[in-house]
């Protein structure tokens, strides 16, 4: 979770040289209309108020307006109708004979000003504009309209309309406007009106992206779609033709219409001809257009936008804005609750097509109203329509550096130039980019030491002055101040980059220096992942922790480029955030012990294709993380004589049906039903259960433990309340998290059947928590598992402050100083996690863990890890394993289901682990999917198939080729989990020495593995 290091981020980066990434805030006055805020270059204003009278219409002459470069023409004008309460769409407007509609031909908005929907407390969503027809408000008072209009952004714009014309103005001669009054009761007063220009950028700010990317509507449902919680609404859409170079997609917005609070989740369903709308189409590209599948909350750190074919949506009173108080993010905000979707893979030519919304709130979750309603999800502005194929807008704006270089080294795959002032250049098949860095220093002001690639350097201390050596692989850049030295090594491999930023501290005290590295490409990137997640290169992004997959990729029109943080502190205190060709990465809180040096590590990886998966693949293949996966795995209860939840008998024939090699039970230890257990009796219990289970098993079949290790659950009787004065009330309350308040970190649970106060653990070297953990671990072991399961394994974005790791402060903002030290619970745990990890392998266990490893020192070593759900980008640089739902026997699930979680998981680079995944027995031989999935040995991840040494597992359709002397056996599962009785057969092209198994044909929603005969 991004917590308080965020804001300080984004406070930071805005008085350095990379405040270029935070310019997003805005000193505009927000209580005046947006009309009014704009740069309007008036060439014409109407002298009086004009009159329009019922059902007539004016024609006013307007100048000439000539084309401007970077301008936008526009009509300026306050309408309303003389009345007291009210609204309708009386006002037609045409502009030389043309209707001047709501949208242009490409689906554009003409309005600029205000939305194009606002809601009403009595008349619930309503639209500003029917083709060239406009609204007018019934009011005396040109600046207040009804208050029964609950979007306060409309409330301020009143009467305001701001319309671009720069499509039907006459450039060379005088332009004729004629307004027309379709009300039958009473006069239209326009007032303002005037026509000029405003800048084509400030036009482009105003609105979400949803409404600039070039879209060429088809289609439209005219009112607002309402609904109710668990229910469904179905809409009959005519034939979609495809267009060559065009891609069919969906608009639309939706919200949650609930008044109590504001927050969001995925309450919003969609199918298209029966088949599920998920984040990613069947050939695992990206649906969604218009935002990044991530956003940055103020409380809840990082929530995905998709999961499934299930859409976020906001709970919000204005469906054009969403609470700026929960969402950091301001790409997020502009967006608000519009969606872009990509549909031409699902969309019938030749036939009516049927798009389903379903809401899935639960209507015992929600507190009903007086009428006895629960909250409807609201969807609006729904469109269907062709985008250019690019699926974004062109924009030129970037930032540009001055670069001088002072000498130049060269590889085979790129060069590398440095700067008279330290920074440097990498020039590739992606083009050239551009690396430089700043650090704070103690006192500082605005000022920050820094190596530069512009030919200006930054102000800093009086003594910094970067000297910079090449050698004949080597860059290296020193630099020396008051406080610290930082010495820079950029050494050149064949592969990639290998950056050593070595800082050394000169004083008598912990000194924190907050790290900002930026490098900016030539050309905007057109495809964006940070950490592993999906981001629209268009908008900025807030600043993203991923330390399980400290990566940043730029995808460009030819090639890419990536950045590694390699060190167990760098990844763990690593924020990315970018904005168009500008991207920074660094620490908030990086702490140095008096005179003591620390080396940051990182990578850069110049790619010559702009597939993130290959610069994945390149990076797994050098740190060692294609080891191979055993599975798959699946939690079956209790395993003790008089408590077991399945019997061995039961748990042989359980095998038969759903194969799980890897098999994880209970008695929990140190939680859950072993939380109150002694050793000796948690040990004794399991010793005489796993002696039965093991009868008969064949000898590939592994029983593991369940070990929590981030929570300990105690008794009520024992009662720790402060730190430290009731420290010694438990025998290992030497491993509690303690707040910075100093109080431990719990919660009450009921999990013995009474009350029990769970606090939040970490395992530290030698304490008496870690000891009790290899005790229990040798025990079980003893007892005859063969490894060992760890819930919680990794704890990523937390912190106790009753010690320090001897990495991490956290900084004054003011004075630069260190406002107190902390331990980050990865760097604070990892000696006794590599150890503990180490212990069980040499035993010849193997290790299952909740959560992926952040450690460098782990990364090549076999740790199964796996995510609670299909999100397992932070597991691309090791065992990507999602977890399945927890399906029961009751729930009737079928086999589709269990393919379609398999694929969904298969999209993003990931592998599938059992929960207690139980489908109709009928359905059975979907199981044997999941069962042909392992062993595997990856070689190679990519969006929608994994290749491995054993087999290679896809749901793209393609053409895919493997070695070997004998021909791969072929297995294709249907979409209703089906295996094929005539799967595709594996040819030897003449001449060649590899297999190709043709896939072009391969039906949406099948998924084939393809099995090496070794």
């Amino acid at each position: 979770m991004i917590q308080k290091q965020q804001v300080i981020f984004s406070c930071l980066a805005i008085i350095m040289v990379i405040s270029s990434l935070s310019c997003f805030g805005s000193d505009k006055n927000v209580d005046k209309p947006l009309a009014l805020q704009m740069q309007f270059e008036e060439i014409w204003k109407s002298a009086e108020t004009i009159k329009v009278t019922s059902e007539k219409s004016i024609e006013c002459s307007l100048p000439a307006l000539p084309s401007q470069p970077g301008k936008i023409a526009v009509i300026r004008y306050q309408a309303r109708v003389n009345g007291f309460t009210g609204w309708n769409i009386f006002l037609g407007l045409h502009l030389n004979g043309q209707p001047l509609e709501e949208t242009d031909r490409n689906g554009i908005g003409r309005l600029i000003n205000r939305a194009s929907i606002f809601s009403s407390s009595i008349w619930e969503t309503q639209i500003m504009a029917s083709d060239n027809h406009y609204l007018i408000f019934f009011t005396q008072d040109f600046n207040k309209i009804d208050p029964s209009i609950t979007d306060i952004a409309q409330q301020i714009e009143a009467t305001w309309f701001m319309l671009r014309i720069d499509d039907l103005s006459k450039k060379d001669s005088r332009n004729l406007l004629r307004l027309s009054n379709s009300y039958p009761k009473a006069e239209v007063e326009v007032a303002s009106l005037a026509v000029g220009y405003i800048p084509a950028k400030e036009a482009k700010e105003q609105k979400p992206l949803a409404l600039r990317l070039p879209f060429e509507r088809i289609w439209r449902h005219e009112k607002p779609i309402r609904i109710g919680a668990e229910q469904s609404a179905k809409i009959s859409i005519p034939p979609i033709p495809q267009a060559v170079g065009q891609t069919i997609a969906i608009r639309f917005q939706t919200r949650l219409v609930y008044p109590e609070f504001e927050g969001w989740n995925t309450f919003l369903k969609l199918n298209f001809n029966d088949e599920a709308v998920t984040e990613l189409d069947k050939c695992a590209n990206d649906r969604l257009l218009n935002r990044s599948t991530i956003f940055s909350s103020t409380r809840w750190g990082t929530s995905a936008m998709v999961a499934g074919n299930n859409y976020i949506t906001f709970f919000t009173p204005d469906i054009n804005a969403i609470n700026k108080e929960w969402v950091n993010d301001p790409a997020q905000l502009k967006e608000a609750t519009w969606y872009v979707l990509r549909i031409e893979d699902l969309a019938k030519t030749d036939g009516t097509n049927i798009l389903k919304f379903t809401s899935a709130v639960n209507p015992n979750t929600f507190k009903k109203d007086a009428s006895g309603n629960v909250p409807v999800v609201e969807v609006a502005s729904l469109e269907i329509g062709y985008i250019k194929a690019k699926s974004s807008i062109e924009t030129d704006e970037k930032i540009t550096v001055d670069f001088s270089p002072t000498g130049t080294l060269k590889t085979s795959n790129y060069s590398v130039s440095v700067s008279s002032n330290g920074g440097f250049c990498v020039a590739a098949e992606s083009g050239k980019s551009y690396f430089d860095a700043s650090f704070s220093y103690p006192f500082a002001g605005k000022n920050w030491n820094a190596v530069s690639a512009d030919k200006k350097n930054i102000a800093g201390e009086a003594a910094w002055k970067p000297v910079t050596h090449l050698d004949r692989r080597n860059v290296t850049v020193e630099a020396k101040g008051k406080y610290y030295t930082f010495k820079r090594q950029v050494i050149c491999h064949e592969r990639f980059l290998e950056i050593h930023d070595v800082f050394m501290n000169k004083t008598d005290y912990i000194l924190g220096i907050i790290v900002r590295n930026r490098f900016v490409s030539e050309e905007n990137p057109l495809k964006l992942k940070i950490g592993g997640y999906n981001a629209n290169p268009e908008l900025p992004t807030e600043p993203v922790h991923s330390p399980s997959n400290p990566t940043l990729f730029f995808g460009m029109n030819r090639g890419g480029l990536g950045i590694f943080a390699q060190d167990t502190a760098f990844r763990n205190q690593l924020m990315m955030e970018t904005k168009r060709n500008v991207a920074v990465f660094g620490s908030n809180e990086l702490g140095l012990a008096p005179k003591e040096t620390y080396t940051l590590r990182w990578r850069i990886y110049p790619m010559e294709d702009n597939d993130y998966f290959s610069f994945i693949n390149r990076l797994r293949s050098d740190i060692g993380a294609n080891y191979t996966i055993l599975g798959p795995g699946k939690f079956f209860g209790d395993i003790r004589d008089k408590h077991r939840t399945i019997t061995p008998e039961e748990f042989n024939k359980s095998m038969e049906r759903q194969y799980a090699p890897v098999g994880m039970f209970s008695p929990w230890f140190c939680y859950y039903d072993g939380g109150d257990l002694s050793l000796e009796a948690w040990i004794g219990g399991i010793r005489r259960g796993v002696a039965n289970f093991k009868k008969g098993l064949p000898p590939e079949v592994r029983l593991l433990p369940c070990f929590e290790t981030s929570i300990q659950p105690v008794p009520d009787e024992i009662e720790i309340k402060l730190w430290p004065e009731d420290l010694e009330e438990w025998p290992t309350s030497d491993g509690f998290i303690v707040t910075k308040d100093n109080k431990f970190s719990s919660s009450k649970q009921y999990t013995l059947g009474k009350p029990v106060t769970n606090f939040r653990s970490y395992i530290k070297l030698d304490t008496k928590y870690y000891k009790k953990f290899m005790a229990g671990i040798d025990g079980a072991m003893d007892a005859g598992f063969r490894g060992i399961y760890f819930d919680l394994f990794v704890c990523p974005n937390l912190r106790t402050y009753d010690q320090w790791d001897g990495r991490t402060v956290e900084m004054d903002a003011d004075s630069f100083t260190v406002a107190r030290e902390t331990a980050l619970l990865p760097i604070l745990e990892g000696p006794a996690k590599k150890a503990i990890v180490e212990h069980i392998i040499q035993r010849g266990g193997i290790v299952v863990c909740n959560d992926y490893p952040v450690w460098e020192e782990l990364q090549s070593t076999p740790l199964f890890s796996f995510s609670e759900a299909s999100d397992i980008n932070g597991g691309h640089l090791g065992a990507p394993i999602g977890l399945s739902a927890g399906w029961d026997a009751a729930e009737g699930h079928s086999g589709a289901d269990l393919v379609a979680a398999v694929i969904a998981r298969l999209k993003k680079g990931g592998l599938f682990y059992y929960y207690a995944t139980i489908i109709k027995e009928t359905d059975n031989e979907a199981y044997e999917l999941v069962k042909n999935m392992y062993p595997i040995t990856i070689e190679e991840l990519h969006a929608g198939w994994i290749k491995g040494k054993e087999r290679t597992i896809t749901c793209v359709p393609g053409k895919y080729t493997v070695g070997g002397s004998k021909p791969p056996k072929v297995i294709l599962f249907t979409k209703e989990g089906k295996k094929s009785s005539s799967p595709p057969e594996a040819l030897r092209p003449e001449g060649k020495t590899e297999w190709l198994i043709d896939l072009t044909q391969l039906p949406a929603g099948s998924a084939v593995i393809i099995e090496n005969i070794l």
